[in-house]
């Protein structure tokens, strides 16, 4: 999801730098900037899940946490 996400990153900003302002309105931009955003919440909602799973673990093998 990295790769990606850098690969958009990438993308977008050629886009803007070949376009200017006008990029904003391309129906390319709008793709790619969806595509950014959807790879962006996939990780952080991986992120998310990897912390509820280690601190739900935590919680059921240790009888105390100081």
């Amino acid at each position: 999801l990295y790769e990606r996400i850098k690969h958009y990153q990438r993308s977008l900003a050629r886009k803007r730098k070949a376009n200017g302002k006008k990029a904003a309105q391309s129906n390319n931009y709008a793709e790619t900037k969806a595509k950014l955003q959807r790879d962006y919440r996939k990780v952080a909602n991986t992120q998310h899940d990897i912390v509820q799973k280690f601190t739900t673990e935590l919680v059921n093998n240790y009888d105390e946490i100081v």
